[in-house]
Parts: structure tokens; C-alpha cells; sequence
């Protein structure tokens, strides 16, 4: 639905007030027609909605209520006689409060002679009500609260002031000060204090049903809070980017959207064809924006059933899509290679995106020592051990052939970089380095040492590997430590042999 400036919500229904001053219902009636708009009603400024009825404010400052039956007398509450002038209004339960232009307050329904407003209440600019209290907040930033006070939803605490917004529900009531933060008193129903997120921060906006309360957020985004069995969070909801209002019902929260904010994906970087060996970890990237966030979706199809076409990634412990544009594949079997991957992104806005075809290849293990004297030295350097020999080194850079090969490094140019590389700190050290792919013909072990003198291996328990092709014949391996060295001062090396 579109244009829609207000809305008002409940048990099982809700009104929308459209810029044009109309109104559209929908959901449950029960049997007093509460979502059933009354004919002619059509220059709506603001709707409100109590637990069976609901309320509207005309342009002209007199108030409408449709819903709201008295069980012994079957007729509607009447507003107090000459109620004009209104510019806010608001309801909850069965009764319904308005706000006058010179800042007095109405208070009627079927319990409102419970708990009337003081006679003395003046200078409001805002109104909130509960099932059975109610609260104003006054021009200077002020709070009066009154009615029922079981829970303590009426003894408004000194931090609550000075206030720029109020909101009250069952048994609870809510300030948002001049600050933005939001203070909260009262430990009645679900939405209670003791349930309120602790890292809340600023608030633009406040929304109090029976069963939980919602927070519009600067940026805009929103969270809700409710008791253990029915808690939920809008952090997900990716609607709640583009909200700048919200309303609560019963069990329900609505967002209002600022389609101004929209945006359709657009497409930055696709992804590209991957190899990687088998056991391996294989990355698909994309990057993809919009507003709000796009759903990314990733689907593959392999060629050995091209016949069942193209099928979502499965969650077979291999494929971890994380939704916001990586797939990430572990422990890549062999019998992916060839697999065809492509991601689908959309928000409901605009067009979707389909990226095109990556493949996934899984390369097969490297020819080894043989094959890279054969590459980089003729049949006499070969046979001479000062030039073709494992501990020859005849570009002089410091590392002898066989290290050369252990490290996809080249013997006969000269690079003098470290080939192993140390990242991520003293509190979780890790180490990476480029080998042959899937190489058979050699061991690595981290080795570690206090002195310099003595070394022993670092047990595999102690540390993870992973393995990401840099190309079909080279792959990157890491060794990230999984417990902080044992000592202030601890050495490591990388042992290469040949078995």
C-alpha cells in the first residue's frame, strides 16, 4: 500500500490513513466492525486504535470512534460535548484520549471514569495511554502520569525528563528524552523495563502494543523487545532501513516506508571462477547494493545433471551462504569440479540481478620434484648438484632449490621477500605461504621454540589450516594458531622435507 502517512493497528486488524485524507481497513471486524470504515469519511489528519475500536481526527478537529460498544447499553461512548479543537489523539484498550489545541486533554470510553486525568492538566503537547493510566507530556519537557500504579507505570522516574516524545502500554510507560535515549518505568505485560535492550542508544520513535515494543532507530532502523517466549528483532528486517514510522498492535509492528530512500540493486563486483584443490576452500564474492539491503541467494548447477537444472546450495556441510553476497564452499570434494555457480539479489525494489556463470574447478595434485627440475633446469644442470642439486642455490636470494619448489618460487630468479608471512598478533598469531598445488612429494610442519636452540612441532590440535588456490598449479596455505603462545617470547618456523 501506498501514501500512507498514519496507521493504526490492533487485535487481528489496522487502518492506514493514505495523503489524501482516506482511510483503508482490513483484518479482523469481530463484532463491532472496528476495521469496517464508516461512509463519508474521507479528511482524516490521524488514526488511533484501541483493543475494540478505532478513532480518527478530522481536518476540522472533531474526532470520529467506530467500534467501540458499551455491552449494556449497545451504543458508542460519546466524546465529552464540544470537543473541538483536537490535534492529537490516541486509544488503547476501550477507552480513547484526545488533545486539545490549548492543551488540555478528553479522556472517555468504557473504563475511562476509572482513572480521569487531573483536573488541573494543562500546557500538554503529547498524549500516550495505557490500558488503565495515562501520561501528557508538557511544553517544558515535563510528564504527568495517572491512573492505576501496580506495576509503577505511573511514577514517572527524574531521568525520564526533560522529554520530546511519550508512549505507554500495559502496566508500562515510555519517555524519549531530549537526548534521544529512552527511558522506560514499569514492570507490567511483555514490553516491560527489565526486557529493554541495553545497548538501545538513540531513539526517534516509540511504539508500545501488548506484547512487545518497537524502537524506530536513527539511520532509519528498528528493534523490538518482548518476554523470552515471544521475543523478536526487527535487526534483520530489512524493511526497517527505509522506515521513518511505526506502529504496534497486538502481536504485530508496522513500518511505514520513505520510498524516497529506495534504491534498486545495482551490481559492483560479480563473481569469478574459482579453483581450489580437493579438501580445499573455494570463495564466490559478490557485491551487490541497494535499498533496502538486497536478499542474495547463490544456485549451482552441476554437469553431471544438467537435467535437473540449476538448484539453491544446498546445506550439506559444505556450503555456507551467508546472504549478503559470499559463498563460501569447505572441504571441496573432487566431484564438484566443473560446477557452475551464480548468485540472484532483490529487495522488492526495482530490477533483480542474476550475475553470470562462475565455474568451480578442482585441480589435480602437482607432478612434484621431477617435474620442476624438468621446468627450470636443463639435463646438465640437473645431473650438477651446485646448480640442480636440493640445497643449491643459484640465483643467491637465500633460499636453495628445494625451498625454491616448496614455495612455488622460481630458482633461477632472484626474489628476496620472505615466503612466509606472519599476520594477526601476538594474541593469535597466524602464518601464510604459497606451495605447489596439492603438492605429495613434501611435509610442512610449524615448528616452535623459546630459545632459538631447541624446536618441537606444533601439534595439529593446536592450530587450523586452510588452502585457497592463488592459481590451477599454486595454492595459499594458512596456519592460524588456535590458542595464544604459551610464552611472552615464542619463535616459529615452517620445516620443509622430502619423505
Amino acid at each position: 500500500m501506498r501514501d500512507v502517512v498514519d496507521i493504526a493497528c490492533s487485535y487481528g486488524r489496522a487502518v492506514a490513513l493514505r495523503r489524501s485524507g482516506s482511510l483503508h481497513g482490513w483484518g479482523t471486524t469481530y463484532e463491532n466492525g472496528q476495521s469496517a470504515i464508516p461512509v463519508g469519511l474521507d479528511d482524516v489528519v490521524a488514526v488511533a486504535g484501541g483493543r475494540i475500536h478505532t478513532m480518527a481526527l478530522r481536518a476540522d478537529g472533531t474526532v470520529s470512534v467506530w467500534g467501540l460498544v458499551d455491552p449494556v447499553t449497545q451504543t458508542i461512548p460519546a466524546p465529552p460535548a464540544g470537543l473541538t479543537e483536537v490535534v492529537a489523539i490516541t486509544a488503547a484498550d476501550n477507552n480513547c484520549l484526545a488533545l486539545r489545541a490549548d492543551g488540555t486533554v478528553a479522556l472517555w470510553g468504557l473504563t475511562a471514569q476509572t482513572f480521569q486525568p487531573p483536573t488541573d492538566l494543562a500546557n500538554v503537547a503529547a498524549i500516550a495511554l495505557g490500558r488503565d493510566h495515562g501520561l501528557a507530556l508538557r511544553r517544558d519537557g515535563s510528564i504527568v502520569a495517572w491512573g492505576d500504579n501496580t506495576f509503577g507505570q505511573t511514577a514517572v522516574p527524574a531521568n525520564a525528563v526533560p522529554a520530546r516524545a511519550i508512549a505507554a502500554g500495559i502496566g508500562v510507560s515510555f519517555a524519549i528524552r531530549n537526548d534521544g535515549a529512552l527511558v522506560s518505568w514499569g514492570t507490567g505485560h511483555e514490553a516491560r523495563v527489565d526486557l529493554m535492550p541495553s545497548d538501545l542508544g538513540p531513539v526517534r520513535q516509540i511504539a508500545v502494543a501488548r506484547t512487545h515494543a518497537t524502537a524506530l532507530l536513527p539511520g532509519p532502523a528498528a528493534r523490538a523487545w518482548a518476554t523470552p517466549a515471544l521475543a523478536w528483532s526487527l535487526a534483520s528486517n530489512r524493511n526497517a532501513e527505509c522506515a521513518w514510522s511505526i506502529a504496534a498492535g497486538a502481536t504485530s509492528t508496522f513500518l511505514i516506508r520513505d520510498r524516497s530512500l529506495f534504491a534498486a540493486p545495482v551490481l559492483h563486483a560479480a563473481p569469478v571462477d574459482v579453483t581450489c584443490v580437493p579438501g580445499g576452500q573455494a570463495l564466490f564474492a559478490a557485491t551487490i547494493s541497494g535499498t533496502p539491503t538486497p536478499w542474495i541467494s547463490w544456485s549451482y548447477l552441476d554437469p553431471e545433471h544438467e537435467y535437473w537444472g540449476w538448484q539453491s546450495v544446498p546445506a550439506d556441510g559444505h556450503h555456507n551462504d551467508d546472504g549478503a553476497g559470499t559463498l563460501t564452499i569447505t572441504e571441496v570434494p573432487a566431484e564438484f569440479d566443473g560446477r557452475r555457480y551464480r548468485c540472484w539479489a532483490s529487495n522488492n525494489i526495482g530490477n533483480e540481478i542474476l550475475t553470470g556463470e562462475v565455474r568451480l574447478t578442482v585441480a589435480t595434485a602437482s607432478a612434484g620434484w621431477p617435474a620442476f627440475l624438468t621446468q627450470h633446469f636443463t639435463p646438465a644442470e640437473r645431473t650438477d648438484p651446485t646448480v640442480g642439486g636440493p640445497q643449491a642455490d643459484p640465483d643467491f636470494d637465500g633460499l636453495c632449490n628445494l625451498l625454491e619448489y616448496a614455495f612455488s618460487r622460481d630458482p633461477r630468479s632472484a626474489e628476496h621477500s620472505t615466503p612466509l608471512d606472519f599476520t594477526g598478533g601476538v594474541a593469535a598469531p597466524s602464518f601464510s605461504f604459497e606451495q605447489p598445488h596439492a603438492v605429495a612429494d613434501l611435509t610442512y610442519a610449524l615448528e616452535s621454540s623459546v630459545d632459538l636452540r631447541n624446536w618441537t612441532e606444533v601439534p595439529f590440535t593446536e592450530y587450523t589450516r586452510s588452502a585457497t588456490a592463488v592459481s590451477p598449479t599454486v595454492d595459499r596455505i594458512v596456519l592460524e594458531l588456535a590458542v595464544p603462545p604459551p610464552t611472552a617470547r615464542q619463535f616459529y618456523r615452517l620445516q620443509v622435507a622430502r619423505p
